[in-house]
């Protein structure tokens, strides 16, 4: 039969590419069928939203845009008494200073602007390191529509007791429905994720050796620590830093990671059967300290759920010590039988229950609510470290070494502002001024991700708002009189938007559409059906979202891919710095910089993923980018877990007076690999010859070091000198030089690919 035009089948329909009109489109209408996944967070933002339209009514202010904000932050930010309590103190602090300043220059309205204008840039540089968000909005609003009055000739004294009361009822709606209906479950979910974790750890143990790889084993990811990561900022927040549930749950996440990242390391390296004379010597003991560690890692398990303190499991310290001697008497005797290969099999596994049992020794004493201390040779990082320094000494980097990234973002973020004011004072007679003023802040603080995704997304959700606002205009709003039925109207029309706020990938379509429906429909004193609220409301939120927009794409524009080598330059120096350490003998010093190159390392990871997805939402062929760039990321991770791993052997190591030649020829290799880490550093896959000359010396040192391995099996010195922790590093100076290898190749093919593709912009900042 022949094939024509008419019988030829249908070419296969294309997906939406991420990013695309139509792709946010699908994805908004999705999230917005399957509502029953977010109806808490839903129903108590249109019940805030309800109430603030209600009051609104009843004090019959005009305009009242202010209002919206702390009810629009919602779902955004954290919500508790002292949170509230703070944020209306800083309202008070926010507008008296204004008050202040206005009436000492009475005559020089630029002396407040000049005042905003560096609040604005400080404020934001302050929220990409962890400023309360709506904070920072109350004390921006109330001095940036002060400052617009009186350049309009308005009494400045009765715009700002408007001002501080139409933002007062919406604060105190917003932050009451949120305490009664939104109590904070970050604590019970990352309990929750952490138990889930350990107890898959502790099944996943009673597995043999080459059935446990092929397992579906939970791992270090990024991913899972950025997960940890936002739950515990949360957590910080709502019992404050240094309170003992926050404490406890950090070190307690911090030991997971720990022990995540040894189970990946199991993933990748080589496991070889058990031989015969290891099964004669060992015997059921090695089956008996896996099924004890099993059982302490239920145990950790049931106690992070129960909140309370975990026992420590009999016997478990003495079958591990007994395990290991057995393990080191085996290798001794089948040394010249077993290859070197599969005897660092044995080692690594033996070691590596070792520093389980070792990890989980200390993390009992932290999943519960009593005060506890950091480990004395865990390296959990210290709290300015973790994510925790305060705001002050944040604020004092800003002036001294400031983060380059988080500066330009601010400084941006002010020439919005200041590019909304001039606009402002310009037109001042128009109605919609307020709404382009506070917008154009309001989405500088928001700015994420890929530049003109956010953009596509905010004006998806800008249009569909207007479309049905311009519906109620028409249709409903002509047929109601009263306060209530306005409010039913208002609530139906706004959900949609509040559904797609409790999604983070579509938050920004729920957000502006439902900042467009509120500052359109809380500006009335009374139901009207007047269409020109809604043209001077959608006029000024696309300006303002189109002035955001603009500025970031066209001011000194920061690129994906500048951002990205910037991240995996820090990574592969934290890596460098971690490969020195090789050199020093391990003390408590040496573990706190292992702690801090490995948090940095951690950061530089999570941005580097952050912003490979970011820049997908950009790319023509997105699943091909992701292709392309996954190689770095699982080569980075890889190295970075690995070199973890190293370093604890060779402490290990060293405290067991191993031989020295060996030692040496594990310091050169160390020497070869940070100076190769360097160098791809500065150069981020440009061809080097360096490069290759340091991963061959690298290579050198590895085949050094398994000649004195051989050596020392052939003519093994007396009992006293433990020979396990030396062995086991074999298998780690394996991985290592492989992995290095292949982040070479990496690397090299990326950069062809950056040379063949135009750049991607992204926002300024770190985690905004």
């Amino acid at each position: 039969m022949t094939t024509t035009a008419a019988t030829a089948p249908a070419p296969p329909r294309q997906a939406s590419r991420p990013g695309s009109v139509m792709w946010v489109i699908k994805n908004f209408i999705g999230v917005v069928l399957g509502c029953r996944a977010y109806l808490t967070g839903t129903i108590a933002f249109l019940l805030a939203a309800a109430i603030a339209i209600v009051v609104n009514f009843s004090v019959q202010y005009p305009g009242g845009v202010i209002l919206a904000i702390p009810v629009l932050m919602m779902p955004i930010v954290q919500h508790n008494v002292r949170l509230m309590i703070q944020r209306a103190i800083m309202a008070v602090v926010a507008t008296l200073v204004t008050y202040l300043i206005t009436a000492a220059f009475p005559q020089q309205p630029w002396m407040l602007m000049c005042v905003t204008l560096f609040m604005i840039v400080v404020g934001l540089y302050l929220i990409v390191h962890g400023l309360d968000l709506l904070g920072w909005m109350i004390c921006i609003a109330v001095p940036v529509l002060t400052l617009w009055a009186s350049t309009s000739g308005a009494p400045v004294g009765r715009s700002l007791f408007e001002n501080f009361n139409r933002l007062m009822i919406g604060l105190f709606s917003a932050e009451v429905i949120a305490i009664l209906l939104l109590r904070s479950t970050s604590e019970v979910i990352l309990r929750a994720k952490m138990a889930d974790l350990f107890e898959s750890l502790g099944q996943a143990m009673l597995l043999p050796p080459e059935e446990r790889v092929k397992s579906n084993l939970p791992t270090w990811t990024t991913a899972t620590s950025d997960e940890h990561e936002a739950l515990l900022r949360k957590i910080r927040t709502l019992y404050g830093r240094r309170s003992v549930v926050a404490c406890n749950l950090y070190r307690t996440s911090c030991g997971l990671r720990l022990l995540l990242g040894g189970t990946s390391v199991w993933k990748i390296q080589y496991v070889t059967p058990w031989k015969n004379p290891w099964i004669q010597t060992m015997g059921e003991w090695p089956e008996h300290v896996r099924h004890l560690t099993a059982v302490q890692l239920q145990e950790i398990a049931d106690a992070i759920r129960d909140r309370r303190d975990a026992r420590a499991v009999p016997g478990l310290d003495e079958t591990m010590a007994r395990t290991a001697e057995l393990a080191e008497q085996s290798i001794r005797e089948s040394a010249d039988e077993i290859p070197l290969q599969d005897s660092a099999s044995l080692a690594h596994q033996v070691m590596m229950i070792q520093i389980i049992i070792d990890i989980l020794r200390e993390t009992r004493h932290w999943t519960g609510l009593t005060p506890s201390h950091d480990s004395t040779w865990m390296p959990v990082p210290r709290a300015d470290q973790g994510g925790q320094r305060s705001l002050l000494r944040i604020g004092l980097d800003l002036f001294k070494t400031p983060d380059r990234w988080a500066l330009l973002f601010a400084l941006k973020g002010g020439l919005v502002g200041a590019i909304g004011f001039i606009i402002a004072s310009v037109y001042n007679w128009w109605g919609g001024v307020t709404v382009l003023l506070l917008m154009s802040l309001f989405l500088s603080a928001l700015n994420m991700g890929a530049v003109t995704t956010g953009f596509v997304m905010r004006m998806v959700g800008l249009v569909g708002a207007l479309l049905v606002t311009l519906v109620a205009m028409l249709v409903v709003i002509p047929i109601i009189d009263d306060p209530w039925s306005f409010t039913a109207m208002f609530v139906i029309c706004v959900a949609p938007g509040a559904i797609a706020m409790q999604v983070p990938q579509m938050a920004a379509v729920g957000l502006s559409w439902a900042m467009s429906m509120m500052f359109t429909l809380t500006g009335m004193v009374r139901p009207l059906a007047d269409l020109t609220p809604l043209q001077e409301r959608f006029v000024s939120v696309t300006g303002a979202t189109l002035l955001a927009w603009l500025v970031f794409l066209i001011v000194k524009p920061v690129f994906a891919r500048d951002r990205i080598n910037d991240a995996v330059s820090l990574c592969l120096r934290q890596l460098a710095k971690m490969s020195e350490l090789v050199k020093r003998p391990p003390d408590q010093a040496s573990t706190m910089v292992e702690a801090e190159a490995r948090i940095k390392a951690y950061n530089a990871l999570s941005e580097t993923s952050s912003l490979f997805r970011d820049a997908t939402f950009e790319q023509d062929e997105p699943l091909d980018f992701v292709k392309r760039n996954k190689p770095i990321m699982e080569s980075l991770q890889d190295l970075f877990l690995i070199q973890r791993n190293l370093l604890r052997g060779h402490a290990a190591a060293y405290q067991a007076a191993a031989d020295d030649q060996a030692m040496e020829a594990l310091v050169a290799g160390a020497s070869a690999r940070a100076q190769a880490f360097e160098i791809l550093a500065d150069s981020l896959g440009t061809p080097n010859e360096q490069v290759r000359a340091c991963i061959q010396r690298s290579s050198d040192a590895a085949e050094s070091f398994e000649e004195e391995l051989k050596r020392v099996l052939s003519n093994p010195p007396g009992t006293e000198v433990r020979l396990l922790p030396l062995i086991s590093l074999q298998i780690a100076l394996q991985l290592l030089q492989q992995y290095l290898e292949s982040l070479a190749v990496a690397l090299h093919q990326r950069q062809t690919i950056l040379d063949q593709t135009s750049p991607v912009t992204v926002a300024g900042s770190m985690k905004v």
